[in-house]
């Protein structure tokens, strides 16, 4: 059966292999759908995290929570039986697609698909093997160790699930449909943010709270499987697995495997040291800090995830210079949204973790202030490190970011025994400094051709703003309440980004950046409504 015009024009599908148009001009509008609902799936995603952090941590209290964190850290661990192949989904299918090749297209995403069933199943045995010494390892006293091996088992399934989940999103972010993606992002997450409300009035213990988030994300699978099948064209089957595919694969998954390496080693190891050297119940004080951090991590990082895809396309058409136009853009957007989101941090930062969490917990904004500094830093390296993985040029991201996550490893230790949870922040901090905020980028100048002076210039501006906004508010400080109620936190948090943007546009940008920006939004409302007259007369 023929699908109507219009559901055809917006379905994308392997014999539609381009989301670019004349001249390489990459689509604004859907680029604009993928953006304005990567933060729509966020929002869902902070506004969960804010309302059920503190009540969680009330409910279960500091050692269960600690022990929730903990347990999810090792877990974690687990996902590098991905071997690297979930960034390799997005940039072949949209090589594959943007040359054409439909068959290839199929196989490669079959054969990830074969090794993703493997990898479930060894991860299940793992957290089973694991779950019998749990209790003893983390020293938790018998009352906990039955919860303990539950929560490991759960966690193993909930890996396994998300490999097959992973991949199937890697499909829809290839072929450039983000929205699609995040539409069932946020379904899965309002499942489980009432799910927990249901759980908490009940009184449910722990398990229940890591079990609900494991079949929303089985949810969440087997929708994008139906989509991927039925709207995109693309069957996956273990009857198309490739050793060729598997090869080609594995060659570009090798770096992005070691890469997923020191991405655990940094976000995963911080919670584990703590646990083993310090106490349980003082991961829940770090984990406050680094929950605030994260959030701001995931709008940065997914605003400029999107570019991956994009990268790929530019890469397979010899672009060159759309290339380097769509990393500078990255850059200057990232920027734009990280600065006034860790200045508010470092401004009022101990005041939101009171509002949010309770008193009581002063030593998570001394990690907050020491956390923000850094992944301020790591801003522009991951800007790179999309462009790097892109266009499969991650060897050095690869190589230098271990490096960067056995320092942080070594030094966590280290200073963690004289500094407390502030000296593993440090350790993180400093481990970032030269190796992911120098080296990463000078390589992505490197590989695009961008001038230094350009790549300073357009973190200049966002830079110097967000440092005369917080010069302004330290010396204000002794004028403000010293206990804000909400309502003078979510004021000053309005005029700190209000500012920002302000600044932006008249002092931290060009003329020439202003009027492209202009232009951008002109050309893409202009397709909004060429899009939307083609919907109302689909025969035209």
């Amino acid at each position: 059966m023929r699908l109507p015009a219009r559901i055809q024009r917006q379905s994308p599908s392997l014999s539609d292999p381009t989301d670019l148009g004349e001249n390489g001009r990459i689509d604004a509008r859907q680029q604009m759908k993928n953006v304005s609902t990567n933060y729509v799936a966020l929002a869902v995603g902070f506004v969960s995290v804010l309302v059920l952090t503190p009540l969680l941590v009330r409910h279960l209290g500091d050692v269960q929570f600690g022990l929730w964190v903990v347990v999810m850290s090792v877990v974690g661990y687990l996902g590098l039986l991905d071997l690297g192949l979930r960034p390799s989904v997005v940039k072949f299918v949209a090589e594959y697609r943007a040359r054409g090749e439909h068959s290839e297209l199929r196989e490669y995403v079959s054969t990830v698909f074969t090794l993703y069933l493997g990898a479930g199943l060894v991860a299940i045995a793992g957290t089973v093997s694991f779950s019998a010494i749990a209790g003893d390892a983390l020293d938790l006293g018998p009352e906990l160790d039955a919860t303990a091996a539950g929560v490991f088992v759960v966690g193993g399934v909930g890996v396994a699930i998300a490999f097959v989940n992973g991949l199937a999103g890697g499909v829809l972010e290839g072929f450039q449909r983000y929205d699609w993606n995040n539409g069932i992002a946020v379904t899965t997450q309002s499942v489980t943010f009432a799910g927990s409300l249901v759980l908490l009035h009940f009184g449910h213990g722990l398990l229940s709270f890591v079990a609900l988030p494991v079949v929303a994300t089985a949810l969440g699978m087997v929708a994008r499987l139906t989509l991927v099948r039925a709207r995109l064209g693309v069957r996956v089957s273990i009857r198309h697995f490739r050793f060729g595919a598997l090869r080609k694969g594995l060659s570009y998954a090798t770096w992005a495997f070691v890469l997923a390496i020191a991405t655990q080693l940094v976000f995963q190891t911080d919670s584990l040291i703590i646990s083993l050297s310090m106490s349980i119940a003082l991961v829940t004080v770090y984990s406050i800090a680094w929950r605030m951090v994260d959030a701001v991590n995931r709008v940065v990082f997914q605003t400029v995830n999107i570019c991956l895809p994009l990268f790929s396309d530019l890469a397979a058409r010899n672009q060159a210079e759309r290339q380097r136009e769509l990393f500078t853009e990255s850059l200057r957007i990232a920027m734009a949204v990280a600065v006034p989101c860790h200045v508010t941090f470092l401004l009022l930062g101990d005041h939101i973790i009171e509002l949010w969490i309770g008193p009581g917990y002063q030593s998570s904004y001394t990690v907050l202030v020491v956390l923000s500094l850094t992944f301020l830093i790591h801003v522009p390296a991951h800007v790179s490190a999309v462009l790097m993985l892109g266009t499969g040029k991650h060897r050095a991201l690869a190589l230098v970011s271990l490096a960067a996550a056995v320092v942080n490893v070594v030094l966590s230790i280290i200073l963690g025994l004289w500094f407390g949870i502030v000296g593993v922040a440090l350790a993180t901090g400093i481990s970032f400094v030269g190796a992911l905020g120098v080296i990463v980028p000078m390589q992505a100048l490197r590989q695009t051709g961008l001038a230094v002076r350009t790549y300073v210039a357009t973190l200049a501006g966002p830079l110097l703003v967000g440092c005369a906004i917080w010069a302004a508010g330290t010396g204000l400080a002794p004028w403000l309440p010293t206990s804000p109620t909400l309502s003078h936190v979510v004021g000053m948090t309005s005029t700190i980004f209000a500012l920002f943007l302000l600044g932006l546009i008249t002092f931290g940008m060009s003329s020439a950046d202003r009027n492209r920006y202009v232009g951008a939004l002109r050309r893409s409302r202009n397709e909004e409504r060429k899009h939307a007259a083609q919907c109302d007369h689909p025969d035209v």
